[in-house]
């Protein structure tokens, strides 16, 4: 399937997500800070189908507050296309689902006699029960507990089987792990990078992703010295410097970026002079008794204010 690049204006910026093609069953996790346009572009997906083919089950409640449970499953089936041939009997169809979720001791209830976690889960079902070719789930886990992410994230998975995508937005990254395919991540600059979820040896690749992740023990810095895989390797007091970067070196003055363990975050002094960029970085390799990691080629944050987070000499590096 195929989804063409999209353009979306959201709070005064706007983010562009390039064009995707997903195949059979795939399902695609969304993941991104709040106010990133996360929902915004599940709205723009939405436009690109026709209504019998699409599904979006919004973060709010999207409840029909006049009629039964029963009755709002049975208006998303006839909005799916399904004929009434094809969903007459579709309680006995879906039992197994319906009582995963209990849904089916509410069936006959108005959503104003549940509770917010049994509305939410009456959706959810609602949701999965239409079948359709694209599945929207704009965070479909808040409120409805740990047991029932687990069912829920079971279902998902289901879909592996037939032919439609799922698109799901989450904040519980861990979560769209679990059950995605990979995962586009967002922030309020657009699209950072497409996460593999197959793959453990993954690592962010820069300092935004790095960001985007929660990662946040990052120091942007460049080397005073050339610096190469050897001797990053292998410093003279026998411990290490681990990086993640396809570079092989890293030349006077170049930008790099060190991911420091937060346990060990004491082992670096940092000293930032207030207007300037003549950051100074100085690790103590032997300290750290773990590897520290080079992220790739990063950004200087003009936001960083001078600090002192610990004493080192060893390896300097400077902005």
């Amino acid at each position: 399937m195929r989804i063409p690049s999209i353009t979306v204006a959201h709070r005064g910026f706007s983010i562009t997500v390039p064009e995707l093609i997903l195949a059979p069953g795939e399902v695609l996790g969304i993941f991104g800070k709040s106010g990133s346009g996360k929902t915004s572009y599940l709205h723009k997906i939405r436009t690109l189908f026709p209504p019998t083919h699409v599904h979006y089950m919004s973060q709010f409640d999207g409840l029909f507050e006049e009629i039964t449970i029963r009755q709002n499953i049975e208006i998303g089936l006839a909005a799916g296309g399904k004929t009434y041939a094809e969903f007459h009997d579709w309680e006995k169809q879906f039992a197994e689902i319906l009582s995963a979720f209990e849904v089916d001791r509410h069936i006959s209830k108005y959503p104003g006699a549940m509770s917010g976690g049994q509305r939410k889960r009456a959706e959810i079902v609602r949701s999965l029960i239409m079948n359709p070719n694209v599945l929207l789930l704009d965070e479909p886990f808040l409120g409805i507990g740990h047991l029932f992410e687990t069912i829920c994230t079971d279902e998902i998975l289901k879909r592996r089987d037939g032919t439609g995508v799922t698109i799901v937005v989450s904040h519980d990254f861990d979560l769209l792990c679990s059950f995605s395919d990979r995962i586009i991540l967002i922030d309020e600059k657009g699209v950072v990078g497409f996460m593999p979820t197959n793959d453990p040896n993954w690592k962010p690749q820069n300092v935004r992703t790095a960001w985007t992740l929660g990662i946040d023990n990052v120091i942007p810095s460049s080397a005073l010295q050339q610096l190469t895989t050897a001797n990053i390797a292998n410093p003279p007091n026998g411990n290490f410097l681990a990086f993640w970067s396809s570079s092989a070196s890293w030349e006077h003055g170049e930008q790099m970026s060190i991911l420091v363990p937060k346990e060990k975050i004491q082992s670096i002094h940092t000293a930032l002079r207030h207007g300037t960029l003549s950051t100074r970085v100085e690790i103590d390799v032997a300290e750290t008794n773990e590897p520290l990691v080079l992220v790739g080629k990063g950004e200087i944050d003009p936001e960083l204010k001078e600090q002192t987070l610990g004493i080192a000499s060893t390896w300097t590096l400077t902005a």
